[in-house]
């Protein structure tokens, strides 16, 4: 799910979902559409829901649709290439959330 718009490519229109926010109210999310989180990390089928404070990954998602592995750590989430095992990207923890470093959220 992201909070911002302009981070979503390939835009498209969807019967309206219902998703609730972490303060309990319920908005909906009536877009999807794609997001590139690096040069190597790219997700299909993002909802934008406006409202919500920050943007949250499914780690199921990246895994299935980015060919990876996820390990976490007490302070550091890394995400690896299932083939060469080389790093595509690295979470860092803060107050409880993985944080991912260097996110581009460039547009494709």
């Amino acid at each position: 799910m992201m909070s911002s718009l302009e981070s979503i490519c390939d835009v498209c229109y969807l019967e309206p979902i219902p998703v609730e926010l972490p303060n309990g109210t319920m908005t909906m999310a009536t877009k999807r559409g794609t997001v590139c989180l690096s040069t190597n990390l790219k997700l299909n089928h993002i909802l934008y829901v406006p409202g919500l404070n920050c943007s949250l990954i499914s780690i199921a998602q990246l895994i299935e649709e980015n060919c990876c592995d996820v390990t976490f750590t007490k302070e550091l989430c890394v995400i690896q290439d299932r083939t060469t095992r080389n790093p595509i990207g690295v979470g860092e923890l803060r107050r409880a959330v993985y944080y991912l470093k260097n996110s581009t959220l460039a547009k494709t």
